[in-house]
Order: structure tokens, then C-alpha cells, then sequence
């Protein structure tokens, strides 16, 4: 068992202890938070406790489908993981590279406008400045 030689690692490693301490409850019998038990106020999650709690006709569905999924996914609310496209063209779904252009696109702009900045001169940034500046007076 390899919690058998987990103090051999904690003492050297500290982030596994949170892992082994896990691993060590989900061992015991008795139900705790680490192997199903969890705590949940029934006045939160049951509508026949909360008269306030709206349940639609879909999730009633649901519960009497399926209590469990119910569970997880308006009480524990797990979402399920976003389906893989298995395209090796398409690495990036469109969020994704929307934000990487973004982000691509405002450092080359701050670059460019740095440049910019450095190579005129002081009187062509003064007097770009001063908008609407009669020439006759300059």
C-alpha cells in the first residue's frame, strides 16, 4: 500500500500531504467528505423544503431520471468537459484564439505606438498636441 511509505514523502515533499491525508480518509469506512458524504443544507437544494426554490419541468425530469446527475450537476453544479475536436488542424477552439489575437494585436499596437512616440521629434508631438492651431500664429 503506498500509504505505507507516505511519511517517507511528506516530511520531503509538503504539497503531497493534503494528497495523502485525502487518500488516507477515503480508506476509512465511515463516509466522509473525501469518499461521498457531503454536507448540504436540504433546505437549499429541496423545493418541498423551499417554498422560494424554482424547479423547472426539465430538472424535475431529471430527478426522477436521474437523482445522481441531478446531484452533480445542480447541487455540486460539475459541468461536463468541453468535447474534443479531433482535428489536428484545429488546435484552438474560437474563444481561445480570439483571445491570443487580442492580445497579440494590443502589444504590437503599444509596441508601435512606443516607436513611434520615440522617433518624432519634441515640436512635431507638441504640435500634434495642440489640434486646431492656426499656422498664421505659429
Amino acid at each position: 500500500n503506498f500509504l505505507d511509505i507516505a511519511p517517507l514523502f511528506e516530511h520531503l515533499f509538503p504539497a503531497l500531504s493534503e494528497g495523502f491525508y485525502a487518500a488516507r480518509q477515503r480508506e476509512k469506512e465511515e463516509l466522509n467528505r473525501f469518499n461521498g458524504k457531503v454536507k448540504v443544507d436540504p433546505e437549499l437544494v429541496d423545493p418541498r423544503l423551499n417554498r422560494g426554490l424554482v424547479v423547472s419541468s426539465s430538472r424535475l425530469e431529471l430527478i426522477a431520471f436521474c437523482p445522481y446527475l441531478y446531484f452533480l450537476k445542480y447541487i455540486l453544479k460539475i459541468k461536463s468537459p468541453k468535447e474534443m475536436i479531433e482535428d489536428p488542424v484545429v488546435w484552438l477552439d474560437p474563444s481561445e484564439k480570439g483571445i491570443i489575437f487580442h492580445q497579440i494585436f494590443e502589444e504590437f499596437y503599444k509596441k508601435l505606438c512606443l516607436a513611434e512616440y520615440k522617433n518624432q521629434s519634441a515640436e512635431s508631438r507638441i504640435s500634434r498636441g495642440l489640434p486646431g492651431m492656426n499656422p498664421e500664429v505659429s
